[in-house]
């Protein structure tokens, strides 16, 4: 059995490092009590995910090949775990007054998404061990923080533009349909793995450049 401080050093100091590094590109630093309370709502949202996954589960265990598998990945993984991502960003910060300028709505969504990650990768760690460790404080984190900021962005721009709130929802179903790919990519390695690095990289890079014009609209 793994030690505290192990999953503590191993999941969620990285998580934490990159919260810090994504909050840092904001010129008005959120505060970080709004931060905390928004990390650990994404964390604690791995439990409804958990719950919604149940059903879907034999899709994952079936053998009928790519249409189970993209079944899961669609359903299980993009919409529910984006799904309860973009919730606990939207009940710890974005309904609030402290997310009161464009590049905020990034900043939280991406926050929330890492304590998902960081949830997550503790999970991982507990079942297979250390090994895994780092391409889950890199990679994953990383994943999941791009693939929210999608529809972060989106929330940006619709407090710059005076946009209806549903104006999220096709950045959110772009985000299910990104995260669907990467993971089918990475279980069933319909690609070579630098693959699926671009993938995220290349949204990763989106994110930022959008990031850094909210910035400069707000």
């Amino acid at each position: 059995m793994l030690s505290y401080s192990v999953i503590f050093l191993f999941s969620i100091l990285p998580g934490l490092l990159w919260v810090w590094f994504f909050s840092a590109k904001d010129v008005h630093r959120e505060p970080p009590a709004m931060l905390m309370k928004t990390f650990v709502a994404g964390m604690v949202s791995v439990l409804p995910a958990a719950f919604l996954e149940i059903p879907l589960r034999p899709y994952l265990t079936d053998n009928s090949g790519l249409s189970s598998s993209l079944i899961f990945a669609l359903f299980a993984i993009g919409l529910v775990e984006e799904g309860v991502k973009l919730g606990a960003a939207y009940l710890a910060a974005l309904r609030t007054s402290w997310c009161d300028e464009p590049v905020d709505a990034v900043i939280y969504a991406v926050t929330a998404a890492l304590g998902f990650a960081t949830a997550e990768n503790a999970v991982y760690i507990l079942a297979y061990g250390t090994e895994v460790a780092l391409i889950r404080a890199v990679l994953t984190n990383i994943a999941h923080a791009s693939f929210a900021g999608i529809y972060g962005v989106a929330a940006g721009l619709i407090k710059i533009y005076k946009l209806s709130p549903a104006a999220i929802w096709p950045s959110f179903a772009g985000a299910v349909l990104l995260h669907a790919t990467y993971d089918l990519f990475v279980v069933l390695q319909l690609v070579p793995p630098f693959i699926a690095v671009l993938l995220v990289y290349a949204i990763y890079r989106y994110v930022i450049n959008k990031l850094h014009e909210l910035q400069d609209a707000g």
